[in-house]
């Protein structure tokens, strides 16, 4: 387990729980191990809680793209009124996270399209959605995100099955059943759905089986229109432990989560990342 899991992970604000946070950590790792390489991507990236396991993840070659608006809106107000762009620059230094100008893109996700992903990064082994919810939105970003993928590559989506957001499950689906769509899920948690190519689902399904045996998490066989698939969760100790741990962090450094850390396709125009300025 990384430093950034064991001390700083709850110290960022966002909603991607610890579980997802190791399942992250672990296949970037084992991705490497497997003889998987490309870049990194996420789309919503909030204060980078999930985006900075990516960026901790890169080989010497390898680079991580951060795509948001970088605004607070609707869903989100910044407590100090700082906004999403200039907390997630004051993480990237509190957390010596060094960024190349190409692994930054301030603006809509409908913006970019997977030839400019590709320059900046290169081809994604790891691409995490959390963008806008709408429908169009989600087979968007799911789309930008499988034409990006380098071989091997894994798509992690998420609020697959939030009832909060419905719209996010039924383009997921609808997506996947698409014509000529290669990609099927290999697992899902209670907040994501993780998809590789149909011919690399042996490989993962092998990797998994050996995080689900490292871990304390409860596993299930289930399956989307004939697909098979894992679904895991934490055990119940488990997820109180981790419960207790972010209720303390929020205490002490003011991090509770707050719903989203995603895009909202609001904004008419990409718009730079702001400069820190003084609170």
């Amino acid at each position: 387990m990384s430093g950034y899991l064991r001390r700083d992970f709850f110290k960022v604000d966002g909603n991607t729980s610890y579980f997802d946070g190791e399942l992250f950590e672990f296949l970037l790792l084992t991705q490497s191990e497997s003889g998987i390489h490309g870049g990194m991507a996420e789309i919503g990236v909030h204060h980078g809680r999930s985006f900075f396991i990516l960026a901790k993840a890169r080989l010497a070659h390898e680079r991580a793209l951060a795509i948001d608006v970088f605004e607070d809106d609707a869903m989100y107000h910044d407590p100090r009124g700082l906004g999403r762009g200039i907390r997630f620059k004051q993480n990237c230094e509190r957390l010596k996270i060094v960024l190349t100008q190409d692994e930054v893109f301030a603006g809509l996700s409908t913006a970019i399209g997977p030839a400019e992903i590709r320059r900046r990064v290169g081809a994604v082994r790891f691409f995490s959605v959390d963008g806008g919810h709408r429908y169009d939105d989600v087979r968007h970003d799911l789309s930008l995100a499988a034409d990006s993928l380098a071989p091997g590559g894994i798509i992690v989506a998420d609020d697959f099955m939030n009832p909060q957001w419905p719209e996010v499950s039924l383009a997921t689906v609808d997506w996947l059943k698409g014509p000529g769509n290669a990609m099927t899920p290999v697992l899902a948690t209670p907040a994501k759905l993780y998809l590789c190519a149909r011919r690399d689902k042996p490989v993962y399904q092998a990797l998994l089986k050996r995080f689900f045996a490292g871990n304390s998490c409860v596993v299930r066989d289930t399956a989307m229109f004939s697909d098979e698939y894992y679904f895991a969760r934490q055990s119940t100790r488990a997820k109180l432990q981790c419960l207790l741990k972010e209720r303390i962090v929020s205490r002490l450094f003011g991090t509770a989560s707050s719903r989203i850390g995603t895009q909202t396709n609001t904004v008419a125009e990409p718009t730079p990342l702001p400069e820190k300025r003084a609170a």
